[in-house]
C-alpha cells in the first residue's frame, strides 16, 4: 500500500548522505516536506518553500531501489494538489535533465535553461 504524509529531514536523515552523494542540494531553511511510503519504508520525498503567492518545489528524491516505478510523480502530484487547496496560482521548480519529464508530463512549461543543465519550470493557474 502507497501512502503519504508530512516528513522531517529528521524522517530522512538515514538516507540524506547518500542524497546528497548524488547531488541534492538542501536549503538552509527548512522546507514543508512530503514522504511517499510503501508499506512501511519511505521511498521518496518532495520538499516545498511556500512563500505566497508563489511556492517552490526543491528536494526531490526517490531512492535508487525504487525509481522508475512513478513514485517521483506520485509526490509531485501529492504536493501540486496541496497547493492548489492552498490557492497557490504559480509554482516553480529547478528541474534536472532526468526530472524534466515528469514535470512536462505534469503540467510544467519550461521558462528557463541554465547553463549547468538546470531548467527553470513552472506551474500556472493549478
Amino acid at each position: 500500500m502507497i501512502t503519504y504524509k508530512e516528513i522531517t529531514e529528521i524522517d530522512f536523515s538515514h538516507l540524506k548522505e547518500q542524497s546528497i552523494k548524488e547531488g541534492l542540494l538542501y536549503p538552509n531553511k527548512p522546507l514543508y516536506y512530503i514522504g511517499l511510503y510503501k508499506e512501511k519504508e519511505l521511498v521518496g520525498w518532495g520538499g516545498i518553500k511556500m512563500s505566497f503567492p508563489k511556492a517552490i518545489l526543491k528536494c526531490d528524491y526517490v531512492v535508487p531501489k525504487h525509481r522508475k516505478k512513478g513514485y517521483a510523480t506520485k509526490i509531485l502530484k501529492i504536493r501540486l494538489k496541496l497547493l492548489k487547496t492552498l490557492n497557490y496560482n504559480w509554482v516553480e521548480a529547478n528541474a534536472t535533465p532526468l526530472a524534466l519529464n515528469v514535470h512536462l508530463r505534469c503540467g510544467a512549461k519550461i521558462y528557463r535553461e541554465y547553463k549547468n543543465k538546470i531548467i527553470k519550470v513552472g506551474y500556472e493557474n493549478l
